[in-house]
């Protein structure tokens, strides 16, 4: 299973089935429409401050946003890193 992106979340679980224009979310969140397109191409990551923005207009948790972006973050640092964490061996207490 491919790891999903935050623009696929963004715009096909929030942004279409709400017909949401990318420009009226910046609008009605107090940020510039770049910073939306910079996330959506995958060009920045979601802050702690955009995911509070966002969770609030969308009524989902403030950290709703940052944990979907950690969780790509890891899914995305296992895949590419897996054969070098499967080396590390866990740490045995005497």
């Amino acid at each position: 299973m491919s790891t999903p992106t935050i623009e696929e979340i963004l715009i096909k679980e929030f942004l279409d089935p709400a017909h949401i224009p990318v420009s009226l979310l910046a609008n009605h969140i107090n940020i510039s429409e770049s910073q939306i397109r910079h996330v959506l191409a995958d060009q920045s990551e979601i802050s702690a401050d955009l995911s509070i923005r966002l969770g609030r207009f969308f009524g989902v948790s403030d950290g709703y946003f940052l944990n979907f972006q950690k969780d790509i973050d890891l899914r995305n640092a296992e895949e590419k890193n897996r054969d070098d964490y499967d080396q590390i061996k866990q740490h045995q207490a005497n």
